[in-house]
Order: structure tokens, then sequence, then C-alpha cells
């Protein structure tokens, strides 16, 4: 028999564990289950800044925000200016998008950290793990070329992401990372190549070839020639220059690498820029912190020193910033302060209770305050140094769900709900309620509102935690009517337990709609989180629809007319339980026969029939079947049999 409980939480995130005894007669068993109690939301951080001067102190009642348990209070201290390291590192790492630029991203300025602060044993495993996984990922990127792929398992490549990946292989390899075998030899035997084969084009060519040939020096594979025909190709852009420079010198060409660099002019970040470049994921921060690394490699200190600022208060001021952009602004800053010698001391209290000393021999100093919970207290630090010192509280937690709003800037979403039984569409705003085992269809219309094109959007489409995700390409009988109807295109997909992640790009007005199949699998109330469509390096375009709480009811038994049951029978006829009748079944991408997969069924295997279709005189199910994992494949109704015959 199975028994049904229901469970209740309290309203906070954390861990809940369920107990089962079952007993008969003398025998007795146990088990035991953790159920993780999470938010759909993503956390959220508050940052307070001092600069506090020697021999002074700073006070700070400190107030947590968000659910019970979600709470964390973090310490920095440091003697440059604040850059929030804990802020930013988190962002990179819960990312939830995994092309290569954004995995590379997530674990390469932690190659560089043990360098610019102390961490506990805890932090570091954290880190070596975060940078392992981030190494053994891009495995999945590699193409048989030795390129990488812009996402996994994909043909699609960008020269800057792939030199970007390589760049992070080739220093985690310099501090004793153990890398597969093959995966950065042929890479760099790829690069090589293309570096000898590369022809003078735009500045945007001329800055990926420039960081190839840097990426190549540093790797110990310096192509002189394919350098001195860049050098002298013609005109440069600054970004090329001061990229090349460092290949020459890496190489061992000081001389070439200051001819250069003469007369070019340290970019502080408020010059005019031209508009951010997709093809290199350009942006104002990532550009400041690509050239203080070039600063460092080139050993021009003082000119560093000018960036340093600027780029502390990019990485402070509020709203959008690109993972490239934060990635290059830290490893650019930790490679810069790795040098840093000096030493400072400070204490700190909560509460006016007992004393913590600090006393650090690296530039920045980061503490996770356990003593603070959610109820607050006041924290007070005093600088015990020779010099001032600056200092960051920042406070994490998880807004409550149905607090985010609506918004709509150059992109526009619809999102559409449609009972497939019925044919008719669900208005969730005015009567949020779902019968229980209603299949459907979920349909996110996206326009792109502005005059150019925008590239790397990312549709992130959530369910419920009531729904459960049947198809995650679904087609309506009625789009093959809408000739102008762009369904289901897209660059790479990731569908999880609980969302599909979609990531395509619009033409200047264009639509595109994409669409899945759900069904409304367990009874009870549940947070619906909310849609939204973003440019994953242009924060200006986006659009969200702010989420809503629905509710999944048990079916009622119910007087049904002749229409009813014709209605029902229908829908019974796309979704019936039959058996596999011959010895083996093959399965189909598509209802083609040329469209045959890897996968087949065997005799008596029993599936459920999603679709009906007859194509050229042939019968085909869309299925569902259940086995070692689950298959939704189609399969010719003449290998089948109804459940009984």
């Amino acid at each position: 028999k199975l028994g049904m409980l229901r469970l209740k939480t309290n309203n906070k995130a954390g861990k809940g564990q369920l107990k089962f005894i079952a007993s008969s007669g003398e025998h007795k068993t146990t088990s035991e289950v953790t159920i993780d109690i999470r938010q759909a939301n993503q956390p959220t951080t508050r940052i307070t800044t001092s600069v506090i001067e020697p021999g002074e102190s700073w006070t700070q009642q400190i107030k947590p925000h968000g659910l019970q348990g979600s709470n964390q209070t973090t310490l920095e201290l440091s003697t440059v200016p604040s850059l929030n390291m804990e802020k930013h590192l988190d962002y990179l790492v819960r990312y939830p998008h995994g092309c290569l630029e954004q995995t590379t991203s997530s674990a390469f300025p932690q190659l560089y950290l043990s360098k610019v602060m102390q961490l506990n044993e805890d932090k570091q495993k954290k880190i070596e793990h975060h940078i392992k996984r981030a190494i053994e990922r891009l495995r999945g990127f590699q193409l048989a070329t030795g390129d990488f792929s812009y996402w996994p398992n994909s043909s699609h490549s960008n020269e800057w992401a792939s030199i970007y990946a390589g760049h992070f292989l080739v220093e985690a390899q310099k501090l004793g990372y153990l890398l597969p075998a093959e995966l950065l030899t042929d890479w760099l035997d790829y690069q090589a190549n293309t570096a000898q084969r590369w022809l003078a084009g735009s500045n945007t060519y001329a800055q990926t070839q420039a960081y190839r040939l840097n990426v190549l020096a540093l790797a110990g594979k310096p192509q002189m020639g394919a350098m001195n025909r860049l050098r002298e190709s013609g005109k440069l852009s600054q970004k090329a220059r001061w990229m090349l420079a460092s290949a020459y010198q890496v190489a061992g060409q000081p001389e070439a690498a200051n001819s250069l660099t003469d007369g070019l002019i340290v970019n502080n970040g408020n010059q005019q820029r031209r508009v951010d470049t997709p093809a290199t994921f350009s942006s104002k921060l990532g550009d400041l912190g690509l050239q203080l690394s070039n600063l460092v490699a080139l050993n021009k200190k003082q000119d560093a020193n000018k960036l340093l600022e600027k780029i502390a208060t990019e990485l402070n001021r509020d709203g959008f910033q690109s993972t490239q952009g934060i990635a290059w602004a830290l490893i650019a800053v930790s490679r810069y302060l790795s040098a840093d010698t000096s030493h400072f001391s400070a204490k700190y209290a909560i509460d006016n209770q007992q004393d913590n000393d600090v006393n650090s021999k690296t530039p920045f100093v980061q503490q996770v305050l356990k003593s603070i919970d959610e109820k607050g207290a006041k924290l007070e630090i005093k600088n015990t140094s020779g010099s001032k010192l600056f200092a960051s509280v920042l406070t994490q937690g998880l807004p409550d769900a149905g607090n985010e709003q609506s918004i709509s800037k150059g992109l526009r979403l619809k999102v559409s709900y449609t009972d497939i039984a019925e044919s008719n569409e669900l208005d969730l705003d005015d009567k949020p309620e779902v019968i229980q085992g209603t299949d459907i269809a979920v349909s996110v219309n996206i326009t792109n509102t502005s005059n150019a094109k925008v590239e790397n959007i990312a549709l992130t489409l959530p369910v419920a935690a009531g729904w459960e995700i049947h198809n995650a390409n679904y087609a309506l009988k009625s789009d093959k009517d809408k000739n102008h109807l762009i369904i289901n295109q897209f660059d790479y997909q990731d569908v999880r337990d609980d969302r599909v992640y979609s990531y395509f790009s619009l033409e200047k007005k264009q639509s595109k709609t994409f669409r899945i199949l759900i069904n409304a699998s367990y009874a009870g109330r549940y947070y619906l989180p909310a849609i939204s469509a973003s440019a994953m390096y242009n924060g200006a375009m986006q659009a969200r629809e702010k989420g809503k709480w629905i509710t999944i009811v048990k079916a009622k038994s119910v007087v049904k007319t002749k229409k009813d049951e014709e209605k029902s029978k229908s829908a019974e006829a796309e979704k019936q339980a039959r058996i596999v009748k011959v010895k083996k079944a093959w399965l189909y991408d598509s209802p083609k026969e040329g469209d045959v997969s890897k996968l087949y069924l065997i005799k008596n295997d029993k599936f459920t029939v999603l679709e009906q279709k007859t194509i050229e005189g042939i019968d085909w199910y869309f299925i569902h079947f259940i086995g070692v994992k689950i298959v939704e494949k189609w399969i010719k109704a003449s290998d089948t049999k109804a459940v009984g015959d």
C-alpha cells in the first residue's frame, strides 16, 4: 500500500529530518531521511563599508535580512579599498548558467586567493574543489580538433571564450593542479595552428589574436612569427597592443613590449568606451581588469596603482556586472596584490563581548561571524595598525517568495498556460487553481523590443514544486498552422528537475516562443517562481514575470455530459498505457523513418502515450517511458498494443 503524509515546514531555510519506524510483531526497521528546505529565490547580499583610520574604531549595528536559517554575516578587512570579494566570488560560484566562459569564470579568480588572503582549512578545501570541478567540466567542452565549444557537447565555439578557458588551464597547471591527459596539450596545438593561420581583419579579431598569442607565450609556446605579423599588421586597438606587449614580455623580449606600449595612456575608466563587444564579452569592469593584469605582467606598478581604486569603485557599484567582468577584475587584483607584503592588525567585538584579534600577513582578511544570528548584534572594529583599514560587513539572506517585481527592459516576456485536455487557456492570476493530474503547456514568448540584435539570452523557466516536467520541447497541434511562430529554437538547453534553462539570440524586433509540458502531479499549495529572460552580458536587456502562488486540487466527481465524455475519450487517446509487442521496438527522435535513435524498448515494456500522429500512412506515438532513466521519444504504433490485448 501507498501511504500519504502531509508535511508542513516553518518559513525558514535549512534541512528537515524525518524518521520512519515500521514494525510487525518482533520485526522492526527504521529509516531517516533528510529533506532540504529551500526557497526558489536566490540569496541577496547587503554591504556596509567604512574606512577606519589608525587607532580609530567603527561601530555598526548588524541587521540580518531574509528568512530565518538563511542568514550569514561576513567581515572583510583589507589594506586596499573594499572589493567585496565574498559577494562576487559567491555570485560566480552560484551563477546558474554553465557555458564555457561562465564555467571558467567561476573558478579562475580562486586560483590566486591563497596569495591575497588567509584561508582556513575548510575554505581552502572548498576552493580546491571548485577549481578541480571546473577543470573536469572543461573536458565536456573539448572538440576533436582540440578547441573548446561554447556549450557542452556542442559544435559551436567562441574564440575568446576558448582562449580564456585555456588561459585558466595554463595558470592552474603552473600552480600544481593536475590536468586530464591531453586536455591542455591538444588545445595548445590547436591554438598554435590557428595563430599561424591568422590574417589581419577587424579590431575584434586582432584583440582575439593578441590574447591567443599572450596565452601561448604563458604556456611556454611563443609564436614569434605570428606575434611579429600582428605587430606589423597596421593599426591595433589599445587592448590588442597591451596584450601583445605582455606576450613579448613573457617571451623574453621586453624591448618589443616597450615599443608597443610607448605612447599608450592607461585607461583609468574615465575615457569614453566603445560599445561592449559580444564576441569578446567586453565590459567596462572587464577592460579595467584585463588592463591591470597586463600592467602586472609588464611590471608597470605605478600605472597599475591608478587602476586599483577604479576597479574597487566598479566592484562596489550597485547594478549589473557580467561574470567575465567580475572574473577579470578579481584575477587582476589578486595577481597585483599577491606581491603585497604589508601586514595589518585589528580587533573586533560582538555585543561588547571578548575582543577577537586579527593579525594578517596578507592584504585581505575574511571571517564569517557565526555568533551573529537572525536577531542581529552590535559589531565594533578597532584599527590597531599604523595605516588605514577598509572594512566591509556583508549580510546575506534568502528573500521571502513573492517579493520580486515584473520588469521589461529591452525584452518583453509573455507567459500563458494551456490545459491540454480541454484545449483552453488557464488564467492562473485570477483563478490560481489546477486539478491534480492536469497536463499543462507552459508557453513563454520573448520579444526583442530594441533596435539591435541581442545575443546570449538566458531564459529561466522554473516550475512549481507540485509540477513535474514531462517534455521540455513541447509543440501544440495548433502550432503547425502558425508559420510565423518560432518554437523552441535555442542554441543550448539545460533541463533540470525543477526548471528549464534555454539559451538563444534575438534579432531586432524578433520573437521566439519556448514551450514545455508539465503535469500537476501533487495536490497542495505551491509557489510558482518568477520566469525571467536576460542577456547574460548586457544588464540593460531583461524581462521578468513575477511569481505567484498556485493550488493543485484533487479531482472531484462530477456528472459528465456527452460532450464532456467525448473530450475525456479524446484526452485518453493521447495519454494511455500500452506495451511493446515485438522483440525490439526502436525509438525515434521525431516521427520520421530517418530519425531513429540509439534507444529501443523490448517486448512487454510498458509506457504512456502522450501524443499520437499519422505521417505518410504510419501511425506514431510520442511516449513517456520510465526505466533506468525517463525517456520521451517516438515509437511506431505498429510495434505496440494496448495493455490486456
